[in-house]
């Protein structure tokens, strides 16, 4: 190569290095500030929501004959190690009406064996009719094999368990809307445990506005560690892996801090499949859950508001702060590696297949708001994170980044990123204090100072390989194991299920 060649490509390498240095500058300090920005104002909803709550009558929402009813869905593949539990949560739930739909997805483990002898079941003949409408079969799902149902026990709901082929998550979800009974559907994950006030709580925003509000959803914290009696959280604890703790900070962030504040601007993509509440016939205009999508929550609740925008039908999407769902969160990197791939690559599939609707008034916050959101700053933000973590560094090492400015930086993005995390905590212990001893809340603090140096990156390069493999076309995610919760003291019914 030529000396006057090689001065070009130095030139011209030197303009695009400073060139990338200052988009990844501009956009750290944009979606941090946007993060900073939710946050604060997910603070003044969350106060102006506790300032209601003295005035709020739950107690008459719990006992009222005019509260909707609620079918909770539960899909089961292979759970064996939290179903009793989360069922035994589920029927002890503080709610007027409810039934239970346990859905067992061709489980290969003992979780049909263990629902059958804890509870007695007794088969029931059922005819379960295809959902139709203007002629159009609206839901289907792979074959049912059994119906079973338990007698009303007094002060518990009314339990149905499903026995189906295998067909994944959404066509299990499927089937528990072709059997519920009610107006709304609830959608729980099996490895999860409901508060007892849950339902009450997160019905609340109905009961207000019946007319508009849709779909609302709670807040989901991490089970791992906690200690667990007749299917409710007895004892609070972190768990003693490190990951586990990293996501109770992750979770406190991304709950507090973005998804509150996007429910307030009615502009939420997401709600977590762990814990929402459902509007049904809406669901069932949309044809319920696709069984081709990654992220089954997801696709649907933008084709609900998809289809509401094109109807020209009110509505609004209620995030409440007040409901918990406790759930197991992956323990080792595997584990991980799975879920968060997963996540990001049905995230990326969403949003591809609705991009028509970026910046179209005509979806009103969706298009404005929450589609150019989750497009540029969650579906390509490991692209801008992990070239910074190599762009930054190169830029000072060749004497394009003076060690001023680079350690400027250094600190602003510990800081900005240490920030965010800890008020999330703070914000979570001016609500609720869920943490009773203070060497809880100072460790988890100790883990929010360490997120942005081990746990964001590892996140970072997860999302970069979900974006390789969604490119590439791979679809297989493999299943997470479930470990199980802590118990103290499983009921009676559980006991001998076990011993049989």
């Amino acid at each position: 190569m030529s000396y006057e060649l090689q001065r070009l490509f130095f030139i011209y390498g030197v303009k695009f290095v400073r060139f990338v240095n200052l988009t990844i500058i501009i956009y750290f300090f944009a979606v941090n500030g946007l993060y900073l920005l939710m946050l604060f104002f997910s603070r003044a909803g969350l106060f102006r929501h506790m300032g209601r709550l003295f005035f709020s009558d739950y107690p008459s929402i719990s006992k009222s004959s005019f509260t909707p009813p609620i079918s909770v869905i539960v899909p089961a593949f292979n759970e064996a190690e939290n179903i009793l539990d989360s069922t035994e949560s589920l029927r002890k739930l503080d709610y007027p009406e409810a039934e239970i739909i346990i859905v067992n997805d061709g489980s290969t483990d003992a979780t049909m064996k263990l629902l059958k002898q804890a509870y007695e079941l007794q088969p029931v003949d059922r005819v379960i009719r295809k959902i139709k409408e203007d002629g159009e079969v609206k839901i289907t799902t792979e074959p049912i094999v059994g119906v079973y149902i338990v007698e009303r026990e007094i002060g518990l709901q009314r339990l149905v368990v499903v026995d189906k082929m295998r067909g994944g998550k959404a066509d299990s979800l499927n089937a528990g809307i072709l059997v519920s009974r009610y107006p709304y559907v609830c959608s729980v994950d099996a490895d999860s445990m409901l508060e007892s006030d849950a339902l009450v709580k997160v019905v609340k925003p109905i009961v207000e506005d019946p007319k508009n509000v849709v779909a609302t959803g709670g807040v989901i914290r991490v089970a791992n560690g906690c200690t667990v009696s007749h299917g409710r959280v007895q004892e609070m604890k972190l768990p003693r892996k490190i990951l586990p703790k990293f996501q109770i900070v992750e979770y406190l962030r991304a709950f507090l801090g973005s998804r509150f504040a996007q429910g307030q601007l009615n502009a939420l993509l997401i709600m977590s499949g762990v814990f929402t509440l459902l509007r049904k016939n809406v669901v069932v205009a949309v044809g319920g859950f696709h069984t081709d999508s990654i992220v089954e929550d997801m696709d649907l609740i933008v084709r609900m508001q998809r289809y509401l925008k094109e109807e020209d039908i009110p509505y609004r999407i209620e995030f409440v702060p007040d409901p918990i769902a406790w759930t197991e969160v992956p323990s080792t990197l595997r584990c991980l590696a799975r879920q968060r791939i997963r996540w990001h690559s049905g995230l990326m599939d969403v949003l591809i297949h609705n991009r028509r609707l970026l910046f179209r008034p005509k979806y009103g916050a969706l298009g404005l708001i929450g589609m150019p959101y989750y497009f540029f700053f969650e579906m390509l933000g490991p692209v801008f994170e992990l070239v910074g973590y190599i762009a930054i560094p190169l830029a000072y090492l060749f004497g394009l980044l003076a060690w001023p400015e680079f350690l400027l930086f250094i600190i602003a993005a510990f800081l900005f990123g240490t920030f965010l995390s800890i008020f999330a905590l703070l914000l979570e212990e001016q609500s609720r204090r869920q943490y009773p001893r203070w060497q809880d809340l100072l460790k988890l603090i100790f883990y929010g100072l360490a997120d942005n140096i081990f746990y964001r990156p590892l996140i970072s390069v997860l999302r970069f390989v979900a974006i390789i493999r969604f490119a590439r076309g791979e679809r297989e995610w493999g299943e997470i194991e479930r470990r199980g919760f802590v118990e103290i003291n499983r009921p009676d019914s559980v006991e001998r299920a076990e011993t049989a």
